[in-house]
């Protein structure tokens, strides 16, 4: 039996009476509701956004494993090519001279073999068991490789003989004609022959015991315009005042202890980066000083949590700063992999240049290089000897038009949530994706999630080029999906990517 109303104040629903204020009055609404497209076919702005803001930050996505930095074009990376040979176990330290390239494993050095890409017989061997650093100095017209090993340094002009110095050092700069090298503790010296050495100050800084120690030493602009020496810690960065032999504190960038602070630290473009956890700082000295915060966990939501690390080195490129992010050093963070990312100075965004395919490997170091007339990023991992190299591109290069170069063989692309009005509900009705150059072998997968569903749905496979339209939920019920929040998944390679909702 149907319910009635009696009363001119009141509803029912659901077999149930309710009261409201006033009356029941009658409007019309519109016939078609209100219908957007979003373009997602621009990623340049940069990974680390989770849920999106289509106004402010269009481009950005939450992460991927793809190569992001070109309007219209999302494409593989290019791929980490293995070398063979590994020689003994924790390759540590990368250099170069006359064109050919070096690595330290454990207590030797061996040369790469460019054309088998492999690594040869040891050239030196007796180092101290500590890692220590590299540099290439010219002194009285002669180039040396200098490795040093904490409690002294090794150097060769020509890869096959060399000499060794005594006197402790960890890190190396060159400036004044003179190589610079600086212990752990924070002792100073120069040198203008090598292996004959002058003390110069020394920083005051507290000790391991107490948490402080250097990690880097460089040469780089002082506020006045003129090089000059500075030193990061992992509680800040100091500038070495030469006509005083004495250390200045960098106010400006101070932070808290954490051993892995100032690893790497580079001097790139104008500016001075020094990392510092997952953040990095950019350091412009001058008059007026500038700093910015420009990690890839800022202005945005972070990391994805199988992605966060600790940054144990920065590396200049001719194109891209990179970050080697180590996730080991983060307790119980085994189901990370460790990455590689690249900070785009035009866009001022970041990109995942490389990550590893297993979980919980240790990265150690990398280095890039233009020896044997390649311009290659070599990086090492794990305690196997286990060495890959990228090839880099010379120039900005639309990866679209180069025939010569490798690419990785899959990769992953997952966009930020796209969250609709407070209060609002939106209905999905069409995605329309475009892919070029797709091939029985090469495909590419569409995937939505709607609503923090915490699994994927998946559209299907595209073997063919041109544009695919695809219907919500399904194409045998083309009814359109209702959602507060969705984002897409797409492993390999789209292009350009829209979506049409109401």
């Amino acid at each position: 039996m149907t319910t009635r109303v009696d009363r001119p104040n009141e509803i029912v629903l659901n077999a149930k009476r309710y009261r409201i204020e006033g009356k029941i009055t009658s409007a019309l609404i519109e016939a078609e509701p209100e219908r957007h497209t979003l373009h997602l076919d621009d990623w340049r702005g940069g990974l680390g956004v989770e849920t999106m803001d289509p106004e402010l930050a269009p481009n950005r996505y939450w992460f991927s494993t793809a190569n992001t930095l070109f309007k219209g074009h999302l494409i593989l990376n290019r791929i980490g090519d293995l070398s063979e040979g590994a020689p003994a176990l924790n390759p540590s330290v990368f250099a170069s001279l006359a064109g050919e390239v070096y690595c330290r494993w454990t207590n030797d050095i061996y040369k790469f073999d460019d054309g088998g890409d492999t690594w040869g017989a040891s050239v030196h061997s007796g180092m101290a068991s500590t890692v220590g650093d590299f540099i290439n100095v010219t002194i009285d017209g002669t180039t040396y490789l200098v490795i040093s090993d904490g409690t002294g340094y090794d150097y060769s002009s020509d890869g096959s003989s060399w000499s060794s110095s005594t006197r402790d050092c960890l890190y190396f700069t060159y400036f004044d004609d003179q190589l610079w090298g600086i212990t752990a503790a924070g002792q100073l010296w120069s040198s203008y022959s090598l292996g004959t050495e002058t003390l110069k100050a020394c920083l005051a800084i507290e000790g391991l015991a107490n948490e402080e120690v250097v990690t880097d030493i460089l040469t780089a602009p002082m506020p006045d315009g003129e090089p000059g020496i500075y030193v990061s810690t992992n509680r800040g960065l100091w500038a070495y005042d030469q006509d005083n032999d004495r250390f200045i504190s960098v106010a400006a960038v101070s932070v808290p202890a954490g051993l892995t602070n100032g690893r790497g630290t580079v001097f790139w473009r104008n500016s001075i980066y020094v990392p510092a956890g997952s953040e990095v700082y950019e350091y412009t000295p001058g008059a007026t000083a500038l700093i910015h915060e420009i990690g890839p966990g800022n202005d945005s939501h972070g990391l994805p949590a199988d992605q966060k690390g600790r940054i144990i080195q920065l590396l200049a490129t001719h194109n891209e700063l990179l970050a080697l992010l180590d996730p080991t050093v983060i307790s119980n963070n085994t189901g990370s992999s460790f990455s590689i990312l690249a900070y785009n100075i035009r866009h001022r965004s970041w990109r995942c240049l490389y990550e590893h395919d297993t979980a919980n490997i240790k990265p150690v170091a990398m280095f890039a290089t233009n020896s044997d007339g390649l311009y290659r990023l070599f990086f090492s991992y794990g305690t196997s000897g286990d060495v890959n190299f990228i090839d880099l591109p010379y120039e900005v290069t639309n990866d679209m038009q180069v025939t010569d170069a490798e690419y990785s063989l899959a990769g992953e692309h997952i966009t930020s949530w796209l969250t609709i009005e407070e209060d609002k509900t939106a209905c999905a009705v069409r995605a329309h994706v475009e892919t070029k150059d797709c091939t029985s072998d090469l495909t590419v997968k569409v995937d939505y999630e709607i609503d923090y569903a915490g699994s994927w749905t998946n559209f299907g496979t595209i073997t063919s080029n041109g544009v695919t339209t695809y219907q919500f939920p399904n194409a045998s019920t083309p009814t359109g999906s209702a959602f507060t929040h969705i984002r897409f998944r797409i492993p390999w390679p789209a292009p350009t990517m829209w979506i049409t909702r109401p």
